[in-house]
């Protein structure tokens, strides 16, 4: 391994050779994480899936004992492995239980990703690719709310590039003991952060294992550390019956309705699907996408001229995935754009690539004109009206408005015994569970009481979707309690009652 002083000498020497590329680097870097923190305490989507993890690393901390599965996959039955658990654990613990602390601190990952995607977009096609696959990610409105999202796919940004980075020096040999266990082990921890696309990688991996042999110690390190990445949910898998490994074998063999599915009418619609979910990505209208693919065509073609195992490598896992998924018909049918995740990257770089060809090439210099005008105006314009926006709109719930409304209750309260009963769309309150009981420890030393009180709040959130749920559960409330007083925050309507049989 290169020691420390020797990186560091190695980075001096490359900032002083090429001052104003690293400067460019290290400004938009600094953008890139500016729009992923910005505003946090008011803006973090905090909903089922983060008032959900926040409680599973709440008991972590105050009865600890191990945590062998994570969050659930759309497969009734199959669960992720914990390492998204493990990995926020930190951030709660010195946040002592702050969403805000772990959010921010997940950005400081994710900005390691965006170092190692600039690494790789350079390694393989030019410096130029590296600091456009920044930009875009920098400014890029879905790519910066999808890195901001407090959920187990987000950390994909980091891990997908590093272990494609560690390919990337597998294929030019170098330290190939320690970067194929590394390559191992973010191979699996992919599959406990978003599997969806994330386990067709193994296959390209496998084909490059065979490729580039390692020797036999070192081959043997990097299967045992894959599978240690499996072990907590083998052991939840003993544990609990092979309650997992029946339900992968319903999914995929015993299944009524196949798993995949091959027919033109399907797959075209997949197609479209890919089409939708990549201009989504990019943050380019349907329309305008097209002639963006049009302006990059010329670009993606001519960088691999010189092919070679490093672009073999990025094609096959951007490809392979995609052309496996075509099929896919699992989930009841159900495909998510955020399943394609691990595959955005691999995206970007390529069509940073392609970009970059043009920049220093004046006869091409409109294609690159037109590749960012398409990209730059509309995402430029949506990430800064996210950025700046209120929390006060009538549809609007994020953590600045839930905040809002527990602190409401609590100074209603004051040291009065009370009660809360939530709605939310999603039936689970667990996101107001947590903040109620957070807000409650380290800032009013108080909790909803258990046991029934005559003083009650409802705190029910806008449901645009099935109006008719919340209608119900409002005419339920009130044969319990009597409005006394009532506010809004946003999409948030706080009321204060008198229960009428307590």
């Amino acid at each position: 391994m290169i020691s420390k002083p020797a990186i560091l000498s190695r980075l001096r020497s490359a900032f002083f050779k090429h001052p104003i590329h690293y400067t460019v680097l290290i400004l938009l870097l600094m953008l890139a994480f500016f729009t992923r923190v910005y505003r946090t305490d008011q803006l973090l989507r905090f909903y089922y899936d983060q008032g959900r993890d926040a409680l599973v690393i709440y008991d972590m901390i105050h009865i600890p004992k191990p945590v062998l599965v994570g969050p659930t996959t759309g497969l009734a039955g199959i669960l992720r492995g914990p390492a998204f658990y493990y990995l926020l654990l930190p951030a709660y613990l010195i946040g002592q239980g702050n969403p805000i602390v772990a959010s921010i601190y997940l950005q400081f990952i994710n900005l390691v990703g965006l170092v190692f995607i600039y690494l790789i977009a350079k390694k393989v096609y030019s410096p130029s690719a590296g600091l456009l696959a920044v930009f875009m990610f920098a400014v890029g409105n879905h790519l910066v709310s999808l890195s901001r999202w407090l959920s187990n796919p987000s950390p994909i940004f980091t891990s997908v590039p590093v272990m494609i980075y560690g390919l990337l020096q597998i294929i030019e040999r170098r330290h190939l003991k320690y970067w194929w266990p590394i390559v191992a082990f973010t191979a699996g921890l992919n599959l406990q952060f978003e599997m969806a696309s994330e386990i067709w990688f193994l296959p390209v991996i496998f084909v490059f294992f065979l490729i580039f042999k390692p020797p036999l110690p070192t081959a043997i390190i990097t299967i045992v550390t894959f599978f240690s990445t499996l072990l907590p949910q083998v052991l939840f898998d003993f544990r609990h019956d092979h309650i997992m490994l029946k339900a992968i074998s319903d999914h995929f063999a015993n299944s009524s309705e196949p798993s995949f599915v091959f027919s033109l009418g399907s797959t075209v619609n997949r197609l479209r699907f890919y089409y939708s979910a990549f201009s989504e990505s990019l943050g380019i209208q349907e329309n305008l996408f097209f002639y963006f693919l049009m302006a990059c065509l010329p670009g993606v073609i001519f960088i691999q001229r010189h092919f070679n195992y490093s672009k073999l490598l990025l094609l096959s896992l951007f490809l392979f995935p995609l052309l496996v998924l075509l099929f896919y018909r699992g989930n009841e049918g159900n495909f998510y754009s955020y399943y394609l995740m691990g595959i955005f990257p691999l995206l970007v770089i390529l069509l940073s690539a392609a970009i970059g060809f043009y920049v220093n090439r004046l006869y091409l210099l409109p294609l690159f004109l037109l590749s960012i005008y398409l990209f730059s105006p509309r995402n430029i314009i949506n990430l800064k009206n996210f950025l700046i926006a209120g929390v006060d709109g009538p549809q609007h719930i994020s953590l600045g408005n839930q905040l809002q409304s527990v602190d409401w209750v609590y100074q209603q309260a004051g040291s009065i015994p009370f009660n809360v009963d939530v709605y939310v769309p999603p039936v689970i309150p667990y996101s107001y569970d947590y903040l109620f009981m957070w807000r409650g420890q380290s800032l009013y030393k108080d909790q909803p009481d258990k046991n029934l009180t005559p003083l009650l709040f409802t705190l029910y959130e806008v449901d645009e979707q099935h109006p008719q749920f919340l209608d119900n559960w409002l005419k339920r409330q009130s044969t319990i309690g009597k409005i006394e007083e009532e506010t809004r925050f946003g999409g948030i309507t706080v009321q204060r009652r008198t229960r009428i049989n307590p």
